[in-house]
């Protein structure tokens, strides 16, 4: 591990995608990762959550969003930033 560096692990917590079509845990995704892009940057335009809901569940096999949260008991502490996934060619 290089110097300076601490990691932090947790086994019981559950990592998976987020379910784009309930609308609790996508408001939660949402929620959670709005706070943390906006953290200390007061000038930050984010997507609204009606804008979230229409990347998240657009079908369109070429290119499509995937968002993934960590879980803990069922709930969203954190989040993994969306990231647009091309199929294989």
């Amino acid at each position: 591990m290089t110097a300076g560096v601490r990691r932090c692990q947790r086994e019981d917590m559950d990592t998976r995608q987020v379910d784009a079509f309930n609308d609790t845990e996508l408001a939660r995704f949402h929620e959670v990762t709005e706070r943390a892009e906006a953290f200390e940057r007061p000038h930050h335009s984010g997507w609204s959550l009606d804008e979230a809901k229409i990347e998240l569940r657009r079908q369109d096999p070429a290119a499509r969003s995937e968002a993934r949260a960590a879980y803990d008991e069922g709930t969203i502490p954190t989040v993994a930033s969306p990231r647009p996934t091309a199929s294989p060619s």
